[in-house]
């Protein structure tokens, strides 16, 4: 983040597993999973903002309860008005329940964008395709949500979460390779948006004064 425009409130890392203030892991999950988070507050407008970043199990019904670690931890920001974004390799389809849990508190930018750009999947398994082959994100979101997932074969399995109240201007999927040559630089695509975000109005705190007189015996 840039700390000229933000300063950090707080940050940390959470493991996704039923003890998540200690490295651990579920017992059907083949891996440690984490979640790495930051809470910022832009220095301008004194909105706060927590990013965070995750990687979910290859296993649709461990993916669920880690995620619900995930949604549990926001839960308590959101309430308090911050605006939380969520990204990261989520390990499967939006039609699947750990996207639904996801979209209990956040929205999916690819759906909210006001344009989109780039190829549908996002998982590319280093596989070089010439671009003009690759179903494009804007094709995609023309199709009902069960045709999409997986769409030609390819998949879309990384996201990018953000406020409801966010404005989402521009959604895109990165397929570049190297100059000249086919090499990506992942095998996964990059993925970002343009985000703006709304600053609730500020309450001014203080000391007041009321007078009351015989024409206003109550005050509201």
């Amino acid at each position: 983040y840039k700390p000229d425009r933000f300063d950090r409130i707080d940050s940390g890392t959470f493991w996704l597993s039923n003890t998540p203030n200690k490295q651990s892991k579920l017992d059907a999950s083949q891996y440690y999973r984490i979640c790495t988070w930051v809470l910022l507050r832009d220095k301008t407008t004194r909105g706060r903002i927590l990013f965070a970043s995750t990687h979910l199990d290859l296993v649709e019904s461990v993916r669920q309860q880690q995620m619900q670690v995930v949604v549990d931890f926001l839960k308590p920001y959101i309430d308090d008005g911050v605006h939380a974004i969520v990204v990261g390799d989520f390990n499967c389809y939006e039609t699947e329940e750990t996207i639904s849990l996801a979209k209990s508190v956040l929205c999916d930018a690819a759906l909210k964008a006001e344009s989109v750009s780039g190829p549908w999947r996002t998982y590319n398994a280093w596989s070089c395709v010439d671009p003009s082959d690759e179903p494009t994100t804007e094709y995609a979101l023309t199709l009902p949500a069960s045709s999409r997932n997986p769409l030609n074969g390819v998949r879309r399995i990384d996201y990018l979460f953000v406020p409801a109240a966010a404005r989402v201007e521009a959604y895109v999927v990165r397929n570049d390779t190297q100059p000249k040559k086919e090499v990506y630089p992942s095998d996964h695509y990059p993925v970002y948006a343009d985000l703006t975000l709304p600053v609730r109005d500020l309450i001014a705190k203080g000391r007041f004064a009321v007078r009351v007189t015989a024409d206003c015996p109550s005050v509201a």
